[in-house]
């Protein structure tokens, strides 16, 4: 396992990321979060393991974006099982904010990858 296959693996997380925020308001913004939540799961998360980096920012970071993306799964659900216009936009808010939280993470978590690759 290599540094640039993380970062690789990030960089395709980070992608999903600014296509689930571009549709942030569409109908098919369930699917793009199961497709984040695939790329996390079964890409980005197992490669993070194994890189096994013992800075603090790393370990922090990595923390964050995987409670992140526990609760982003809630807030998936809560927002199918929205009844009224208000109480969805509101999970929409919800979920906009999430997205923005696990892109700044990712951004920290590149940054130190790049960095301990030279």
């Amino acid at each position: 396992m290599t540094f640039t296959a993380v970062i690789d693996s990030f960089d395709d997380y980070q992608n999903q990321l600014v296509k689930c925020q571009a549709v942030i308001n569409q109908e098919n913004i369930c699917q793009q979060l199961q497709v984040l939540q695939q790329i996390f799961y079964q890409t980005l998360w197992p490669q993070v393991i194994q890189a096994d980096l013992s800075q603090s920012q790393w370990r922090s970071a990595t923390t964050e974006i995987h409670r992140h993306m526990r609760l982003l799964a809630i807030e998936v659900n809560f927002l199918q099982s929205a009844r009224h216009t208000q109480t969805y936009q509101q999970r929409l808010e919800q979920i906009e904010q999430r997205l923005q939280q696990l892109h700044g993470f990712t951004n920290v978590l590149i940054n130190l990858c790049q960095k301990d690759c030279q």
